[in-house]
């Protein structure tokens, strides 16, 4: 019986240490109004974020440092209906102290049809990815603050 109790506090502390290990993201979005494909572009990205082995979703944006995702989207159209959504992206080191949202790390710009919703989310992602490379080479002590996050 003890034996299962220290196994079960083990698993329990490995899984806080895997969780806490986790970089923080927050994902800002403006959608448009007709876009309903940039809204489940939104989702998927998050989704994508929950199901990541490195990467935890910030759902509070007071909850500093983490790395921001900023999407704008508009529905892409073609011959007169809507065929995917256009959206921009840019991902930035954040932190309260810091002025105009961040430190800019990646931007880019992007199409994505819509039965591709959940490919351009994980496109997405891996452009975190670049980007936590990004600090993680350049500025090791941001990455630190992120790396340290216990909240």
């Amino acid at each position: 019986m003890r034996r299962v109790l220290v196994g079960i506090a083990l698993l329990l502390l490995a899984g806080a240490a895997v969780a806490q290990s986790k970089l923080p993201v927050f994902v800002n979005a403006s959608i448009s109004s007709d876009d309903p494909d940039g809204s489940s572009l939104t989702f998927e990205l998050k989704e994508a974020i929950r199901g990541s082995h490195g990467y935890r979703l910030i759902e509070d944006s007071a909850k500093y440092p983490y790395i921001k995702i900023s999407l704008s989207t508009v529905p892409l159209r073609q011959a007169g209906r809507t065929t995917g959504t256009i959206y921009s992206y840019v991902i930035a080191y954040d932190r309260a102290d810091l002025p105009l949202g961040g430190y800019l790390i990646r931007s880019g710009v992007q199409s994505c049809p819509s039965p591709e919703l959940k490919v351009c989310a994980r496109d997405t992602l891996a452009n975190v990815e670049l980007a936590a490379t990004t600090v993680r080479d350049r500025e090791p002590s941001l990455m630190r603050t992120l790396e340290n996050k216990t909240h």
